[in-house]
């Protein structure tokens, strides 16, 4: 008798739970991405994420530590879909090493805008990296 309840109570406990997180008023746990279709609004939006990504501190940044990544490299990057980068081209770079270069644009490569566009369409732009 005892443990029937106990389940009741847990079994309420549940679904009260699952309905208080489901319902929150204005809050949403699978946010869907903006979508961007004018190339200035894009260019600014991922330029702006990048200038996040390069704060002191961030993940990115250990990330690029930890693979010994230094130095200035100037990258067409081109990003498509649910906000993936499709293509890293190095216009330039003070880095010497070729493995150096490879290693900087597999780490950017590994990033996902906060937006998405159109399937049909990518944009591409141009994004100068500091590493220290």
């Amino acid at each position: 008798m005892i443990s029937s309840s106990i389940i009741s109570v847990k079994s309420l406990f549940l679904i009260a739970l699952t309905a208080l997180v489901t319902f929150i008023p204005g809050k949403s746990f699978c946010q869907k991405k903006k979508l961007l279709q004018e190339y200035d609004h894009v260019v600014s939006q991922a330029k702006a994420e990048l200038d996040s990504l390069m704060a002191p501190g961030t993940v990115f940044l250990q990330q690029a530590a930890k693979q010994n990544i230094k130095g200035e490299y100037i990258l067409d990057i081109t990003v498509h879909d649910k906000g993936q980068v499709l293509s890293v081209f190095m216009v330039s770079s003070d880095a010497d090493d070729i493995k150096m270069q490879n290693r900087a644009k597999d780490l950017v490569r590994t990033i996902v805008f906060g937006f998405k566009v159109p399937r049909d369409k990518s944009y591409k732009f141009q994004y100068t990296f500091q590493f220290k």
